[in-house]
């Protein structure tokens, strides 16, 4: 656990050029599986984390009481203790989703010409001139990065307030 908690305090910046190096001699710079990894492995530790404690929280009786009614261990997790995650799980997907829709770090350094995220929408709207910038079409770009984020959250409000909740209240 303690090697999670270490991952999140190293800044990206001081990973970014070996990993350039790395993802330039592999080929997958400027590619989606790419970019896949490189989002994954963004949030790898926070859900780490957040999965851990959502985890220990569950008590072992239920567990032992599943094995007691005649289940598997395997039959204990899937039937009793994956439902207990389903919240956790459900908010762990929608932070993670809304953390790598607004990642602007990661498609700016990893893309360059074939693939263009939305993150990087507001960097390639040209200016009128040096003083004047074109503000309908910064809300029109600002309203489109908004747009997946707002629907996601309200297909899935539910799912966040209860895994929001998970670990508020001590038994």
């Amino acid at each position: 656990m303690k090697i999670h908690v270490f991952s999140t305090m190293v800044p990206a910046t001081v990973t970014i050029i070996p990993l350039m190096v790395m993802w330039r001699s592999l080929g997958l710079t400027d590619t989606f599986p790419g970019l896949t990894i490189l989002y994954v492995s963004m949030v790898i530790p926070f859900s780490t984390l957040m999965f851990t404690s959502a985890v220990k929280q569950i008590p072992n009786t239920l567990e032992e009481a599943a094995m007691i009614d005649g289940t598997t261990l395997a039959g204990a997790f899937f039937r009793v203790i994956m439902p207990l995650l389903r919240p956790i799980m459900a908010t762990l997907c929608i932070l993670n989703f809304i953390a790598s829709v607004n990642e602007f770090f990661i498609p700016l350094l990893f893309t360059t010409r074939n693939i263009r995220m939305m993150s990087q929408l507001m960097s390639v709207i040209p200016r009128v001139n040096e003083h004047q910038l074109p503000w309908d079409t910064i809300s029109a770009a600002g309203s489109l990065m908004l747009l997946p984020v707002v629907i996601f959250v309200l297909l899935f409000e539910k799912q966040i307030l209860e895994g929001l909740m998970l670990g508020s209240v001590k038994q």
